[in-house]
């Protein structure tokens, strides 16, 4: 058997071993009346990957647009470099197709492969209803029987290698690296006897997660080792603006969830969570240079929470949220109702029809400058002005370092969108979002690589959790806001212990 082969069975056979694939191999089994193949599990798995990753990130999640080398990544140990320059992975993956997915065609819908354009998958119903049940008897303690394989001893028994996507670890910039490499030292135990527990079910049944929901919760489990011992963060990728993620353990769990079953490798420890106050909002006020509105918002959240003052006082806070958001990182004024409906109802688990009259409530009072100010900042970076060559400035560099080519963009943009109708602000909102997305990590990035010496249990974009000595606590909250107030005068973080 060739080298490449054996590395790709075994690290298929790992797949095979971790929470979610053998969910994948129980549901499949099911269906076709025999064990899959590791291959078999392998594929579904990472299709479902896919899928999940969609719910957790709050987006459409029906078809599945693929790239082939991406999948090629999720299901073998090699990269994507790899299979661009090597024909015996495209060999392989040619193979795949033919002898993985025919077996399974009454279960999985693929488009023929095209030039200009990805395979396009859907998980069928019936496997989907298959894996949904699997899952709530996983969610709710149910699955004696779930033994595929042993579990894999390997997974976070060390520091994992760096993920990769946009950039390679020796190509970060030296901020992000050296947070990378703090983030990737630290350990985090999580709860797996709760979880298992009597209480670990009936807190899960209280959760009523909806079906997205449930789906990014197995997301986040698939990368978490079946132990109660310590265990090292899976792998770091990197976002095109800078930001750092996993593809799931506990960075990927929402705050409730990681409350109850993430804890402190040492148990006589405390968690220490903290988050960066209205950060985008702030950021975005200094990229518009609307210096009275930011003035404003500073003087609210230095003793108050800003979600008070935006928005009707019954409009759910994780509502505001979506919409605020939204607006910060460039999306149209009139796309935010259907942006916002999609995102609320992921958030909330169950229908929230987020309407025009409920985004315009959100920019009233303190906010309402800074619609007309963005309108006109995108309006300097429309398509038709790129393409004119009216915009002086082609690239354009965030506070991390990383580059953004509005020519590159639009290229990019119009060749995907192809016959479709082209959003005239859609690269100057994605300008808009590679530059406020780079000034939020430039601020939590430093904090991590200059001042973070605990334990990191979480990591989110704006936010992470410490562990931290009892008798530390106030020392930590001290030393971290004293650097902030210095380095960045303008941000505040807000602290929860527990």
């Amino acid at each position: 058997m060739e080298d490449h082969i054996k590395k790709i069975d075994n690290y298929q056979l790992k797949i095979t071993q971790k929470m979610k694939g053998k969910l994948v191999a129980k549901a499949l089994e099911n269906l076709i009346g025999k064990t899959p193949t590791n291959q078999q599990v392998a594929y579904v798995y990472s299709l479902l990957r896919v899928r999940n990753q969609k719910a957790q990130d709050n987006e459409p999640n029906d078809y599945l647009q693929i790239p082939v080398e991406y999948l090629f990544v999720l299901m073998t140990p090699f990269s994507v470099e790899d299979y661009n320059t090597k024909l015996k992975f495209k060999k392989y993956m040619a193979t795949v197709t033919k002898e993985t997915i025919e077996p399974l065609l009454d279960f999985i819908s693929v488009t023929g492969h095209g030039e200009g354009y990805c395979r396009r998958f859907m998980l069928g119903e019936e496997l989907m209803e298959e894996i949904k049940e699997e899952l709530v008897k996983l969610m709710n303690g149910e699955c004696d029987d779930l033994a595929f394989a042993k579990p894999d001893l390997n997974v976070g028994l060390k520091p994992a290698a760096w993920g990769g996507r946009c950039l390679r670890s020796n190509q970060l910039p030296e901020v992000t690296k050296k947070a990378w490499e703090k983030l990737r030292d630290s350990k985090f135990v999580f709860d797996l006897k709760l979880f298992n527990s009597a209480e670990g079910r009936k807190f899960n049944r209280s959760l009523n997660l909806s079906q997205d929901q449930q789906e990014a919760f197995l997301s986040a489990l698939d990368d978490i080792r079946e132990t109660n011992e310590p265990q090292y963060h899976g792998s770091f990728y990197i976002q095109g603006p800078g930001r750092l993620h996993t593809s799931g353990g506990p960075m990927a769990l929402t705050s409730k969830i990681r409350k109850h079953y993430v804890k402190p490798t040492n148990k006589a420890n405390k968690v220490m969570e903290m988050d960066l106050k209205c950060a985008q909002l702030i950021i975005l006020c200094d990229i518009l240079q609307a210096s009275e509105t930011k003035e404003q918002i500073l003087s609210i959240i230095r003793t108050d929470s800003i979600w008070k003052h935006i928005g009707p006082a019954t409009l759910p806070k994780e509502v505001k949220k979506v919409i605020i958001y939204g607006f910060c990182f460039g999306a149209k004024m009139s796309e935010l109702p259907f942006l916002a409906t999609q995102k609320a109802e992921k958030k909330l688990g169950y229908r929230f029809n987020v309407t025009k009259e409920i985004v315009n409530s959100c920019f009233e009072g303190i906010l309402k400058p800074l619609v007309e100010l963005r309108d006109s900042w995108l309006a300097d970076y429309t398509i038709d002005k790129i393409e004119a060559g009216e915009i002086e400035k082609v690239i354009h560099t965030n506070a991390l370092g990383l580059k953004f080519n509005l020519n590159k963009e639009t290229s990019e943009y119009k060749t995907e969108v192809k016959k479709g109708k082209v959003n005239n602000s859609k690269i100057g909102g994605k300008l808009l979002s590679h530059l406020a997305q780079g000034a939020e990590q430039l601020i939590i990035q430093r904090l991590i690589g200059e001042q973070i010496n605990e334990n990191i249990l979480t990591y989110s974009y704006d936010g992470l959790s410490l562990e931290v000595e009892p008798t530390k606590v106030t020392e930590v909250q001290e030393r971290l806001t004293s650097w902030l107030a210095q380095e960045f005068p303008d941000s505040l973080l807000e602290f929860e212990v527990y």
